[in-house]
């Protein structure tokens, strides 16, 4: 792939994932289109976050929204 592409990968959820499935029908009922993008999380020059603690310190680090972690959802 050349430098700066971007690749995208369509990954379908099955209802038995209770969960992500409930997220993706919130999504759709919250903005009429159920969809999750799902990517690297991670602070500029930062490693990819490994753990709870570290999903918090990068989120109220950065622009992100919404962070939802279990059944635990964190906005700003």
């Amino acid at each position: 792939m050349p430098p700066g592409a971007t690749s995208i990968r369509v990954q379908t959820v099955a209802p038995d994932l209770r969960m992500f499935w409930a997220l993706h029908k919130g999504m759709e009922q919250a903005t009429g289109k159920g969809v999750v993008v799902n990517t690297s999380f991670n602070a500029f020059q930062e490693p990819i976050v490994c753990s709870p603690r570290d999903a918090v310190r990068v989120f109220y680090g950065t622009g992100l929204d919404m962070l939802v972690l279990g059944r635990f959802v964190l906005r700003k």
